[in-house]
């Protein structure tokens, strides 16, 4: 199987969508939270610009930010994150755990994906959280998921907390320069290998052409990719957007010259032209390895439930106690 839908993905839609559909906004607001070099933690307000490549099935979202911003420089060192979004007309919340890569002019994601092989794929991974499971229907899908009961009372604690305690030793030393395994495809790849008007035999002579042109077939997103997504966020923004991007570096001192330049922007006789600032545009993509989704159902009928990514690249539900 190539590319699918993760099992948080119909609900968090659904609730994006009828947000969006219903509210007074034309765009969704989101928590965004990490830890800055002094291992404070740093939350900000940043506007989702939905999932990579314009594709619900990669079920990696993104946002924008300023090259010239701590926010960067931080990422940069560390690229946990954990971010909420909260759905008023849905009472629903999502909280994301996982982590970042950012595409910006210098720097793209070196996303690599090995896949299991056919002898593995029915093979189950260790269980990490220490549960008895049972299969029920999954809340938003037709596939099966687990619930939990806990067999010990020492147990009796958040998931969330089991989980990242359990991997917590494994991340000390992750960086946002390392390669990071993850099921996403290329869209060229995904474009050849769905492409529906081809036959096998022309499938084949195409892929073969490729390669006898010496230009090698990626399963993962190549640079030109990352850089070409970059320049389709960048011209989904708003003009007023775009300018922010050509003011003064975030947080400087607001120094007489400052004055005149963002007087000069805002007015529009800057003299740069629609592009000047895309050099510190940057899109950080969150790649989601731990979901936790509240329904508030109203009258006491609320329901939870954890979403997590396994080392097989499939995705695990899990309802618990609100």
């Amino acid at each position: 199987m190539l590319e699918s839908l993760a099992l948080w993905s119909p609900s968090f839609t659904s609730a994006l969508q009828t947000e969006l559909e219903t509210g007074d906004n034309s765009f969704t607001l989101f928590n965004f939270s990490n830890v800055d070099a002094n291992n404070y933690p740093s939350t900000r307000t940043c506007v989702s610009r939905g999932f990579l490549f314009n594709n619900e099935k990669s079920n990696v979202l993104v946002f924008t930010t300023d090259k010239r911003s701590s926010k960067y420089n931080d990422l940069l060192l560390n690229p946990r994150f954990d971010a909420c979004y909260y759905f008023g007309k849905m009472r629903k919340q999502f909280r994301f755990k996982g982590t970042v890569r950012m595409i910006s002019d210098d720097l793209t994601p070196n996303v690599i994906y090995i896949p299991k092989d056919e002898n593995e794929e029915g093979s189950s991974e260790e269980e990490p959280l220490g549960m008895n499971e049972n299969e029920v229907s999954c809340h938003s899908c037709s596939k099966k998921v687990e619930t939990i009961g806990f067999h010990q009372p020492e147990e009796n604690q958040s998931l969330v907390s089991q989980y990242l305690s359990k991997i917590h030793d494994n991340e000390k030393k992750f960086k946002i320069s390392e390669p990071l395994h993850y099921k996403l495809f290329s869209p060229s790849y995904l474009g050849t290998m769905k492409d529906s008007a081809v036959s096998l035999a022309e499938l084949g002579q195409r892929l073969t052409l490729q390669e006898s042109d010496n230009k090698p077939i990626s399963r993962t997103p190549t640079k030109e990719e990352w850089q070409a997504e970059r320049l389709r966020v960048w011209n989904s923004l708003s003009r007023s957007m775009k300018t922010s991007y050509k003011k003064p570096t975030p947080g400087s001192p607001l120094t007489e010259e400052n004055r005149k330049l963002l007087d000069a922007i805002n007015r529009g006789v800057d003299g740069n032209n629609s592009s000047s600032g895309y050099e510190n545009f940057v899109v950080v993509c969150m790649f989601v390895e731990l979901v936790d989704e509240v329904v508030l159902g109203g009258s006491g009928y609320d329901h939870r439930y954890l979403y997590r990514l396994t080392s097989n690249d499939t995705w695990k539900e899990y309802e618990v106690c609100p």
